[in-house]
């Protein structure tokens, strides 16, 4: 093995066993009694983080109204765990929730999810998670089926 093959796989190495990874999980409020008071639609917890208490989770409704994507801002609530979140609002279907964290030690790295909101609520199999930059329109389309 080469001098640069070693010193990348240390370097990898030491990424993956330091930096952990940035995470975003989203539930049912109704095992939080916390987010429950708060009549939340949705937990967010933030994992894999060294410091998920410094996390930033959004989250909007979304729509696609007349061929445009609408998205409506949801209320986000920091739990008194760090790093757990409720979704706070009112989202009626056909829509989708979009979630996502940010984290100062992850600079521009934003995990995002979709999740698909319908007639009977929101509908768990339907989760979508995204890496790589922000939920593409087509995306949004297919989720809703539009």
């Amino acid at each position: 093995m080469t001098n640069y093959w070693k010193g990348a796989s240390l370097a990898l190495l030491s990424a993956l066993l330091m930096g952990g990874g940035l995470h975003l999980e989203v539930g049912n409020p109704a095992a939080n009694a916390e987010a429950k008071a708060l009549g939340a639609i949705a937990v967010s917890r933030v994992t894999a983080c060294s410091r998920p208490g410094e996390s930033t989770v959004t989250a909007s409704a979304v729509r696609v109204k007349n061929g445009t994507i609408e998205r409506t801002p949801l209320k986000v609530v920091p739990l008194s765990i760090p790093g757990i979140f409720a979704i706070v609002g009112r989202v009626e279907g056909p829509a989708a929730i979009e979630m996502s964290v940010q984290n100062p030690e992850y600079e521009d790295y934003r995990p995002r999810l979709l999740v698909r909101v319908g007639a009977a609520g929101i509908e768990w199999s339907s989760l979508k998670r995204f890496y790589d930059g922000p939920v593409k329109p087509e995306e949004i389309r297919a989720t809703l089926g539009s």
